[in-house]
């Protein structure tokens, strides 16, 4: 009986998990593998991860960019004039703030936004056509340019 007993508990007790030393070598590996993929991501801030630089971004392509945005901002400025009845004093007022450009208000209804790229100044007057002002940003925004 005590036989039967002791292979009964044999069977049916936990038996301790034997890890395999490969697997922690592997895991070990892999470890160091993607913390060295983070440090050189920290360091060399390659563009496929964190985009590309202002300095790699073509100078059409940056003013692009600065005149859409102005342009948008633009939008919220008659979004509020048209909410409040009037025009905001700053763009903090308003709730906005996009660095490097400031609002001047020239009247009840014209509007001016300045912002300065490579040390040019970049002017939004709102009374002006809005595709003079754009002129060739949608297409480089787009990528269609030639």
């Amino acid at each position: 009986m005590d036989h039967a007993v002791r292979v009964h508990r044999e069977i049916t007790d936990p038996k301790p998990l034997n890890r395999r030393r490969a697997r922690s070598i592997w895991t070990g590996i892999l470890c160091v593998l993607l913390i060295a993929l983070c440090v050189y991501s920290w360091f060399a801030r390659p563009e496929f991860i964190w985009g590309p630089s202002a300095r790699s971004v073509a100078p059409q392509r940056r003013d692009a960019n600065v005149r859409f945005a102005m342009f948008l901002l633009a939008q919220r400025v008659r979004a509020y004039r048209k909410t409040n009845g009037s025009l905001p004093t700053s763009l903090a007022a308003m709730g906005e703030s996009m660095p490097g450009v400031s609002l001047r208000v020239v009247s009840d209804s014209v509007f001016e936004l300045t912002a300065s790229e490579k040390g040019r100044a970049v002017v939004y007057r709102s009374n002006a056509s809005i595709n003079a002002f754009l002129g060739e940003a949608p297409k480089y925004i787009s990528g269609n340019t030639p």
